[in-house]
């Protein structure tokens, strides 16, 4: 499935939310915040370089190769 910003976004919302619930230290949730965030970052482009052209998919779904 596509990972796009809203993807992107929603997910480190839910990370901030559970580190902040586990009560980490204001200093640590930042460190891993950023951590986390190149990471979603990086996914988010690559998802964007693995979507295939609408004419290769609409030949998936009619089942040519």
């Amino acid at each position: 499935f596509e990972i796009g910003t809203s993807e992107r976004d929603q997910w480190m919302r839910c990370m901030a939310l559970a580190m902040q619930d586990v009560k980490l230290s204001e200093d640590l949730q930042m460190r891993l915040m950023q951590a986390l965030f190149q990471t979603a970052d990086w996914m988010r482009e690559f998802s964007e370089i693995l979507i295939c052209p609408p004419e290769v998919e609409l030949l998936r779904v009619n089942g040519q190769p």
